[in-house]
C-alpha cells in the first residue's frame, strides 16, 4: 500500500508539473504572438507611411516638371487667347458691316482655338492627377503619343526633331499608364536640356526582348560623364544648376514599382541612352 501510494503520489506530481509546463509554454505562445501581431501591425504602418511619401514625392516631381515647362505653356496657352480676342473683335466689326459669312468663319476659328485649349489643359490636368497604381496592359505607341503632346510646347521655339519612327505599334507592356507618362515627360524633359546646340535630335525606340520591352530615349547631347553614370539615380545628385536631382531618382523608383528596370548609358556615336525596362503585355 505504502508503494502504491508513493506511485500515485508521483504521478500526481509528474500531472502537475506538466500541468504547469503546459501553462507556461501557452503563456510564452500568447505572448510571442502578442509581440508578433504587434511587428506585423508596426510593419504595415511603416509600408503604408512609405507608400504615401513615395506618392507624395512622385507627385512632388510631377508638379516640378510642370513648372519647369510653365513657361512653354504659358507661351502656348497666350498665342491662342490674343487670336481669340482679335477674331472676336474683327467678327463685331464683320457683324456692323452685315458681312455675316466672314463674322461666321472667324467664330469658327475661335471655337477651333478653344478646342485647341481645351485638349491641353485636360492634358495637363491628366497628367497632374494621382494615379492609380495598377499595372494594366497599354499600347508604348499611345503612352508616348501622349508624353509628346504635353511637352510639344517646349519644342516650339528649340531646333530639335523627336523621331519616333522605331517604335512599334504593336507592341504594348504592364505598365501604369499615368506613372509610365511621367517618367518618359522626365526623360525627354532632360534629353531636351542635354542639347545644348542649335540643333538637336530624340530618338525614341523600341526593342523586344524575350518577355520584357525596353524603350530607349536617345539624345545627341554630350553624354553622362563617366565619373556620373553611377550617380545619377540617386536623390538630389544634380549637373545642373536649376535641377532639383529628383527627376531620375524617381522616374527609377517608379519602375521598380513596375517591376521594371531604368539605366543610362552613353552611345557610341555619342549622346546619351536611358533605357525602360517593362514586361511585355500578354
Amino acid at each position: 500500500m505504502l508503494l502504491s501510494w508513493q506511485r500515485y503520489k508521483r504521478r500526481l506530481e509528474h500531472e502537475r508539473f506538466q500541468q504547469q509546463a503546459q501553462r507556461q509554454l501557452e503563456d510564452k505562445v500568447a505572448e510571442r504572438t502578442q509581440d508578433l501581431t504587434h511587428e506585423i501591425n508596426q510593419h504595415k504602418r511603416t509600408e503604408k507611411e512609405l507608400r504615401e511619401t513615395q506618392d507624395e514625392l512622385i507627385q512632388t516631381a510631377k508638379l516640378a516638371v510642370l513648372g519647369q515647362m510653365s513657361t512653354s505653356i504659358s507661351h502656348e496657352l497666350n498665342n491662342p487667347l490674343a487670336a481669340i480676342r482679335s477674331y472676336a473683335d474683327n467678327a463685331r466689326q464683320f457683324l456692323k458691316l452685315e458681312n455675316v459669312s466672314q463674322a461666321d468663319e472667324n467664330l469658327g476659328r475661335i471655337a477651333a482655338l478653344t478646342e485647341r485649349m481645351a485638349r491641353i489643359s485636360s492634358q495637363l490636368k491628366a497628367f497632374a492627377r494621382k494615379s492609380s497604381g495598377k499595372l494594366e496592359s497599354i499600347n508604348i505607341a499611345a503612352i508616348v503619343q501622349t508624353a509628346l503632346d504635353i511637352i510639344n510646347p517646349q519644342l516650339k521655339h528649340r531646333h530639335i526633331t523627336i523621331d519616333t519612327r522605331q517604335i512599334d505599334p504593336a507592341l504594348g507592356v504592364k505598365a501604369d499608364p499615368i506613372q509610365l507618362e511621367q517618367v518618359l515627360i522626365n526623360l525627354i524633359n532632360n534629353a531636351i536640356n542635354a542639347i545644348d546646340s542649335a540643333h538637336g535630335e530624340i530618338l525614341i525606340k523600341t526593342e523586344p526582348q524575350q518577355q520584357w520591352i525596353l524603350i530607349h530615349v536617345d539624345d545627341s547631347g554630350h553624354g553622362i560623364r563617366d565619373q556620373d553614370l553611377g550617380k545619377i539615380f540617386q536623390p538630389f545628385f544634380t549637373t545642373r544648376k536649376s535641377g532639383l536631382g529628383l527627376g531620375l531618382s524617381i522616374s527609377a523608383r517608379i519602375l521598380d514599382g513596375m517591376n521594371g528596370h531604368l539605366s543610362a548609358s552613353n552611345r557610341s556615336d555619342g549622346g546619351a541612352r536611358f533605357s525602360i525596362s517593362l514586361g511585355a503585355a500578354t
